[in-house]
């Protein structure tokens, strides 16, 4: 593959015409095989989380260093997320250090407008610890405290450690997990990675690299510098001084980054670690420029006139302070050599170069006819020597596989990790591509391409059901512990205990008569937290006491479970036979979803396609929080169901849910011989006895209402499927009446707070559960902040919500303040 066709020999100002969407991480990745270093500054960083997973996925051997911008407004009373602070910190370590590797910094428009510490600050505030080296305990600890790390009992998140006796967890800034060191006098015995979920460790290591906590150091030194430069800037006649006397008792307050300056003699820009580095601008660089210092000013002026309840004005800092200015990041470039993307065409001129780049091939108008995009794929093979299919996951690409083999069992797509060099004609490659596009005889084509889906954002590192699970039985010192096989005892603390020359993570815990119990953590299931109660007697190993204990409970728990027991029995044993559906058109259905399914979405519905083709009854739960794909399982349960000639029942508790499922539905099996209807109050009674009579023939296959399904007087044809979405809402006697039903049929429901009795059968295994604990990956997560009323903050949310187009509350916790509130709301935005 060549972009170029010879060596690009740029100058100092160059523009790369002809890079579209889709093709400007393959421009970064054929330049920098001429070029060793690379900085590209993009517009957002959306945009680097994408760059960083394309090019991982283009050469995994390469230098990628992230340097996020933060992702708190400017001159914001919020610090940023603590793990931004780490990557940028880790970033500044890694340049500092640079080795001969070809290295390419992604960064954004934000990040090289912010000041930041100069390199001497992360070198003063590093630190190396090596195994078999001398590391007194204490001075670590003093380096973690003066050096931005918080103390917690347990380590899970960046710039976090702990001590446990002769074992400090520590978790560096930016990192992916955090490590365990364990001491041995003043000699360092171990390191090891350990996963910050479980605590379980992954590997030993040599060595291990601490760097600074944060951008801003609490120790003597810093806080005599701030508070010198504070009295000089600020008249603490008319400003608020809590800032001041906070920062004096070594507090690290919320927004203390926006002070950055008062806490450095001299902060800097980072291109000042980008010695020798060439710079690639993303498209329309200057306008995300010229908006981002529009911003800057907007959130300037309004800080200046705020003013707390106490009359007293915003401790506001000078922009010039924080940030850079246009013409000053525009002598930076001037010492740099530049290449601007640019997506127009253009002839080649002496600075300007052209990419080798060919439009791919529009799908839109095939979709739009109803015609199989797949056919016209595979015609193309007859006319392009080599065809790269990109999907956003891997889900995906099998999903494209399996549509391309059903239509010409011949062909096969092979998996490629570097696709260029491969002699096969068509191969699948799991890479974040917005659009397709033609490079010499290759042809690019995308699941956007071929399917219309909408482009999500790459997949990040996510926590796996069973280790949520695992999570939420986190322990601290002191804890009462019920084993399954010696009872309950005391949780003292995490040692490592050798055995057999094999070194172990063991849990102490101690029972009557100070007996001890050494647990190895990777059998932490046997154990379980005491429910509650302050005077607790701890029982004795060896005793007999805890297994009658045990087995008094056992009768009791055997006699309540009789009528459970029976209702499971007859499920288990009852034999139907599995669906047949053509699954050449299921998977056509799935592909109309227009997002990526999420790890969690993928393994539920693998759950439920089992369950129905077992040949055996499915009564499963999915719990999952509210948008985080639910209503997409039960639309593919229904689609098998009814494409194999039965009917499938939904039940949601308001006519609003009932409404919204039946718009869902008729837009996804638009084009299916599949009749849906709906039964609710708003439907007439004459439109409502026609819909029963349809149900009772089978005409409808599927039907959407709220509890009158439950009524007696339908009939089904032939039901099949039973979902039900959110069960806690539905009274006793239905809930009867829906048990009645299960012995006969699946059951499919759906749930974001399951009621303690159906989690306790989904948890004790007597009904099926599937967790959905991660969030699609266009959601954003959600951040919450306690603070003072702000109105610039509050002017802030409520523009950028109302530009995306959605919705605020506003909640009052009186209603006699609803007026003053609503006149408050109206003078910010009017």
């Amino acid at each position: 593959m060549n972009l170029f066709s010879d060596k690009p020999n740029f100058y100092k100002n160059n523009i790369l015409y002809n890079i579209s969407d889709g093709i400007d991480c393959f421009a970064v990745f054929e330049i920098l095989r001429f070029y060793n270093k690379i900085v590209v500054v993009l517009r957002d960083d959306v945009r680097l989380e994408r760059f960083s997973k394309s090019l991982n996925t283009l050469n995994s051997k390469i230098n990628i260093i992230e340097f996020p911008s933060w992702d708190c407004l400017p001159f914001d009373k919020n610090s940023p997320n603590q793990k931004i602070i780490g990557k940028r910190i880790r970033a500044l370590f890694k340049l500092i250090n640079l080795g001969e590797n070809k290295t390419v910094v992604l960064t954004t428009v934000g990040s090289i407008l912010q000041k930041i510490p100069k390199a001497q600050y992360i070198l003063d505030s590093s630190l190396r610890v090596e195994v078999g080296k001398n590391c007194i305990q204490n001075d670590l600890i003093k380096f973690l405290e003066n050096n931005g790390y918080s103390r917690t009992s347990t380590v899970r998140e960046d710039s976090e450690y702990s001590i446990r006796g002769g074992i400090i967890d520590v978790f560096p800034p930016g990192d992916q997990n955090p490590v365990r060191i364990d001491f041995f006098g003043d000699e360092v015995d171990s390191i090891r990675s350990f996963d910050p979920i479980n605590q379980l460790s992954i590997g030993n290591i040599n060595h291990i690299n601490f760097y600074p906590g944060s951008e801003i150091n609490l120790n003597s030194e810093s806080i005599n510098l701030f508070r010198s430069n504070y009295r000089k800037t600020f008249d603490n006649r008319i400003y608020d001084n809590s800032l001041y006397q906070s920062v004096s008792d070594k507090k690290r307050v919320n927004g203390i980054e926006q002070y950055l300056s008062l806490f450095h003699d001299e902060l800097t820009s980072f291109f000042n670690y980008l010695k020798d580095f060439l710079v690639i601008l993303d498209k329309d660089y200057n306008a995300a420029l010229e908006n981002k210092i529009e911003d800057i000013l907007d959130f300037y002026n309004a800080r200046k006139e705020d003013i707390n309840p106490e009359g007293k004005k915003f401790n506001l800092l000078p922009v010039e302070s924080l940030y850079f200015s246009k013409k000053q990041i525009h002598k930076f470039f001037d010492e740099k050599c530049v290449v601007e993307l640019n997506q127009n065409q253009n002839d080649k001129s002496e600075f300007n170069f052209v990419a080798n780049v060919r439009p791919g091939v529009n799908f839109t108008s095939l979709r739009a006819q109803g015609e199989n995009p797949i056919i016209e794929l595979i015609g193309l093979l007859k006319v392009h020597k080599k065809i790269i299919i990109t999907c956003n996951s891997s889900g995906a690409l099998n999903r494209v596989k399996s549509l391309i083999h059903a239509h010409d069992n011949s062909l096969k797509v092979s998996d490629e990790k570097y696709p260029f060099d491969t002699p096969q004609n068509i191969i699948g490659i799991v890479y974040p591509l917005e659009r397709g596009f033609k490079i010499d005889e290759i042809l690019f084509i995308t699941e956007e391409d071929l399917f219309g889906i909408k482009f999500g954002r790459p997949h990040s590192k996510t926590k796996r059901a069973e280790n949520f699970l695992r999570d939420i039985t986190s322990l601290s010192v002191g804890d009462l512990l019920v084993h399954v096989e010696h009872g309950i005892g005391r949780y003292e603390s995490l040692e490592t205990v050798k055995s057999s020359d094999i070194e172990r993570d063991c849990l102490k815990i101690i029972y009557s008569g100070n007996d001890r119990l050494y647990l190895p953590v990777e059998n932490i299931e046997l154990v379980s937290r005491y429910g509650s109660g302050e005077k607790i007697n701890l029982d004795k190993l060896g005793s007999s006491n805890w297994q009658a204990r045990k087995a008094i409970a056992k009768k009791r728990i055997k006699e309540i479970a009789d009528e459970l027991i029976k209702i499971a029995a007859a499920r288990q044993t009852a034999k139907i036979k599995p669906l047949d559906f053509p699954y050449e058109e299921y998977e056509s259905f799935c592909s109309r979803f227009l997002f990526t399914p999420t790890e969690d979405q993928i393994s539920s519905i693998r759950d439920v396609e089992n369950d129905l083709k077992s040949g055996g009854l499915m009564d499963r739960l999915i719990c999952g929080d509210v948008g985080y794909g639910k209503t997409e399982i039960a639309l593919r349960a229904s689609f098998m169901v009814a494409m194999s000639g039965f009917q499938v029942a939904l039940i949601a508790p308001t006519t609003l849910l009932v409404k919204q499922h039946v718009k869902n539905f008729k837009e996804r099996f638009k084009g299916f011989p599949i009749k849906i209807s709906e039964l609710s109050r708003f439907i007439k009674s004459s439109e409502s006895s026609v819909i029963k009579d349809e149900v009772e023939t089978g005409e409808t296959q599927i039907i959407i209402g709220t509890h009158s399904l439950l009524s007696k007087k339908i009939k089904f044809n032939s039901l099949s499927l039973l979902i039900i979405d959110e069960e806690q809402h539905f009274g006793v006697s239905q809930k009867e009446y829906l048990k009645s039903l299960r012995s006969s049929m699946h059951v499919l429901t759906l749930t974001a707070t399951p009621i303690p009795r159906t989690l306790q059968m989904s948890l004790a295994g007597v009904r099926s559960m599937s967790l959905i604990t991660t969030p699609p990956v266009d959601r954003l997560s959600i951040r919450t902040f306690v603070s003072n009323w702000d109105n610039v903050l509050l002017k802030e949310a409520i523009k950028r919500e109302i530009h995306r187009g959605g919705l605020i509350f506003c909640v009052a916790p009186r209603i006699k303040d609803l007026p003053k509130i609503y006149d408050t709301l109206k003078s910010l935005v009017p």
